[in-house]
């Protein structure tokens, strides 16, 4: 049985063997063996297509597709996969957390850090409290706004992370009036950090997933401190 496989390459027609029965879903060993992905896509056609997504639109994305590959992809192809690329970060984040080891060197200090981003996003596509603030709210102007008048299109992206790292010890003279030697010195470096952000979940839920980890960073020391910028 043959099948369509689109590479950097260009699309190639894989020929291979399946073995199946009557309501049981035929298997095809040569798609094991060469790690070959369910839908036609290759797996690094898929994630050359998760970058140029990130960094621009779908057109463009498509278009530098084609210019430096010898694969074509439409429009609606790149949304699907950018899609499904994304649809994995909660298992990504899990096993990350699964698979964090105990730490040789360690810090004085655990630190949690947190950042909101807003995003332009459609009306749909609004969580349900901004969605109805949006659909109430009734523009005075066609263009901008007026004084005091509040637009609701937007996401709000969260970004977490957790580290370790040591105290930086400085006197007031190196903060004030620091000489060449000073600002040589090098300040510690984080240990052990982890990040992770979420557009669809609310803030609240992706900075209590830092809990879990604060408490597994937290073991390595006793009188380690905690603080929260």
């Amino acid at each position: 049985m043959s099948r369509k496989l689109t590479t950097l390459f260009g699309t190639l027609i894989a020929n291979r063997i399946g073995y199946g029965e009557r309501k049981i879903n035929t298997l095809f060993p040569l798609d094991g063996e060469f790690n070959l992905p369910a839908q036609q896509y290759s797996h690094e056609l898929r994630q050359r297509v998760a970058i140029k997504v990130a960094r621009s639109g779908f057109r463009e994305t498509t278009a530098i597709i084609e210019k430096t590959t010898a694969a074509k992809i439409g429009k609606r192809q790149a949304e699907e996969l950018a899609y499904h690329s994304a649809s994995d970060f909660d298992d990504f984040y899990h096993q990350q957390q699964a698979q964090s080891k105990q730490l040789q060197d360690t810090g004085e200090i655990v630190l949690i850090s947190a950042d909101g981003k807003d995003v332009v996003a459609r009306t749909s596509d609004l969580r349900t409290n901004t969605q109805k603030r949006a659909l109430a709210s009734s523009k005075k102007l066609n263009k901008g706004l007026t004084k005091g008048e509040k637009y609701n299109p937007k996401l709000m992206a969260t970004v977490a992370s957790v580290y370790i790292i040591n105290s930086f010890v400085r006197r007031p003279q190196q903060i004030v009036n620091p000489s060449d030697e000073d600002r040589k010195i090098k300040r510690p470096r984080p240990i052990g950090k982890r990040l992770w952000a979420s557009l669809a979940k609310e803030p609240e839920k992706v900075i209590s997933l830092k809990k879990p980890l604060m408490r597994q960073s937290s073991v390595t020391k006793t009188n380690t401190n905690v603080y929260v910028p």
